[in-house]
């Protein structure tokens, strides 16, 4: 599996190789960006705040586990296809959607990782509270539940397609987020935050654009 993330790394660094020589890099229309921020932000103070009672009131489903197929090697792989189907069907913006979700893939991921290893902070199921931060001291997975990564992931795959191809798409990623919440392996904030970062990345920062 490491070398099948290493051969998209490298398929991805050598696309956006022919993007740059071929075309432009891309500035989404930031126009909402203030009004996304300020909701994001609310709905993950109020998570913060209310961490401990929804995860009491929160479903729970550790017996089924979804992890293994929602992570970001299952992201990466469903994007790679839908790569690969764009130029089977010659699709120049099919190939530029799932071209900028790989870009915000590993942005989203990128930012997440060194979040996670600043903050420290404890998964639901070790029952040390959502006050518990080891900063810069994240010497487990135990320890890097802030923010989820995949929220993080799911939401910056899944936004520039459902920009591109309908809302409703959305539904996705928004069941991977509650699905990490119902599976005790992060606080609501955690997840909130997460989305946060991958919708940002989808929808907002520049990309790479082929031009064949």
């Amino acid at each position: 599996m490491k070398k099948f993330i290493f051969v998209i790394i490298i398929f991805c660094l050598t696309v956006t190789s022919f993007a740059v020589l071929y075309d432009k890099i891309v500035f989404t229309e930031n126009k909402n960006i203030t009004s996304d921020f300020a909701v994001f932000s609310s709905l993950a103070l109020t998570g913060y705040i209310f961490d401990e009672e929804i995860r009491n009131m929160f479903p729970r489903n550790t017996e089924f586990p979804l992890e293994n197929y929602t992570d970001g090697k299952v992201l990466l792989g469903l994007n790679s296809s839908l790569l690969a189907y764009s130029f089977l069907i010659s699709d120049k913006e099919l190939r530029n959607v799932s071209l900028r979700s790989f870009q915000s893939f590993f942005a989203a991921g990128s930012i997440t990782y060194v979040i996670k290893n600043i903050f420290g902070r404890s998964r639901p199921y070790t029952e040390n509270g959502k006050n518990n931060f080891n900063f810069l001291g994240a010497i487990s997975d135990d320890y890097k539940s802030f923010p989820s990564g995949h929220s993080a992931f799911a939401w910056s795959v899944f936004t520039p397609i459902a920009e591109k191809y309908g809302k409703f798409l959305y539904i996705i990623p928004l069941f991977i987020s509650a699905e990490r919440i119902a599976e005790d392996a992060h606080w609501t904030s955690d997840v909130i935050t997460g989305s946060m970062i991958g919708y940002f990345t989808g929808k907002y920062m520049p990309y790479f654009q082929l031009n064949f």
